[in-house]
C-alpha cells in the first residue's frame, strides 16, 4: 500500500505530506526519509573532507576536526542514499499499484481502452 500523509506538529499546524509505503497486513510501514541538509550543503562537506586528504595534523584537535568533517560528509551522503533508496521502491511498487488500481477501476465500470473503427 502506499500513500502520503499530512501530520500535525505542537502548534496544530499541519507540516506537509510524507509518502509512506505499507504492507497490506499492517505488519510494517515505512516512511520517506526527512532529508534536512541541501545538495550544495552535502558538497562543501564532501570537499572539506577531502582536502583533509593526505594532510598532516600537527596537533590532535586538527585531527579531530578533520575526523568531523568526514563523518558529517559520510552522514549527509548516507542520508541521499537513504531517499534515494525510498524513491526506488515508492516509484517501483507505487506505479504498478496506480496502475492495477486505474485497470480495475477501468474493469468495474465496465470501460475498455480498444479503438473502434
Amino acid at each position: 500500500m502506499c500513500g502520503e500523509i499530512n501530520g500535525k506538529n505542537r502548534n496544530g499546524a499541519y507540516v506537509g505530506f510524507t509518502r509512506f509505503l505499507a504492507d497490506p497486513d499492517g505488519t510494517e510501514a515505512l516512511l520517506e526519509p526527512l532529508v534536512l541538509s541541501s545538495e550544495e550543503e552535502r558538497d562543501r562537506a564532501a570537499e572539506r573532507c577531502r582536502r583533509h586528504e593526505g594532510e598532516r595534523f600537527y596537533s590532535e584537535v586538527q585531527r579531530d576536526l578533520a575526523v568531523m568533517d568526514c563523518e558529517r560528509a559520510r552522514d549527509l551522503a548516507e542520508e541521499y542514499v537513504q531517499l534515494a533508496e525510498f524513491d526506488l521502491t515508492y516509484a517501483a511498487l507505487c506505479e504498478v499499484d496506480e496502475a492495477n488500481d486505474r485497470a480495475d477501476g477501468q474493469a468495474e465500470s465496465g470501460s475498455t481502452s480498444e479503438s473502434r473503427s
